[in-house]
């Protein structure tokens, strides 16, 4: 049974030809091979030929060939990973950086400065949010640029009542 390698790609508009020629001259060595392969084949070339110029195996060729007839330059780009849609919408992250950055005092909170479970807490309680997790509100807060209060750390090593016999005796 022989194989289809008789694979070329579609007619080529010429600002398409334009696009190619750009990317095979770009750093981007993955659309450089890509925009080659169509290159080639728009000369010609069958997939064989352009398999053994460019050492990339028969069904890379034939991929990026079908890509671009199906779908032009946009093809030769990678897609964007498959993954989990956003868990919250830019207003609920917007809505949740605006109250971070609010005084918990000016919300009749009994403390200086937001922790992340405080501010869980705190969206949850007020309806805001039905559930979130510490460390999606924490992934929110870093897409929305937004810093907690840090804890000052310059009273670490100060001595406490009480401990200054301990050191005396030893």
């Amino acid at each position: 049974m022989r194989r289809k390698d008789n694979v070329f790609v579609r007619e080529v508009t010429a600002d398409e030809l334009r696009a190619l020629n750009k990317i095979k001259n770009s750093r981007n060595s993955e659309l450089r091979e890509r925009a080659l392969i169509i290159l080639h084949s728009h000369h010609g070339k069958t997939v064989p030929e352009i398999q053994r110029e460019l050492l990339r195996a028969r069904n890379t060729v034939l991929h990026w060939i079908r890509r671009f007839n199906q779908f032009g330059i946009q093809g030769l780009e990678n897609r964007k990973p498959p993954g989990a849609k956003e868990k919250f919408t830019p207003e609920i992250r917007a809505q949740i950086a605006r109250i971070a950055s609010t005084d918990p005092r000016a919300l009749n909170m009994r403390f200086q400065h937001w922790s992340l479970s405080k501010l869980r807490e705190y969206l949850i309680d007020q309806g805001i949010i039905e559930s979130i997790s510490i460390e999606s509100v924490r992934i929110c807060l870093l897409k929305e640029n937004v810093a907690l209060h840090r804890a000052s750390r310059k009273n670490r090593g100060m001595r406490r009542p009480g401990n200054e016999s301990r050191r005396a005796a030893s």
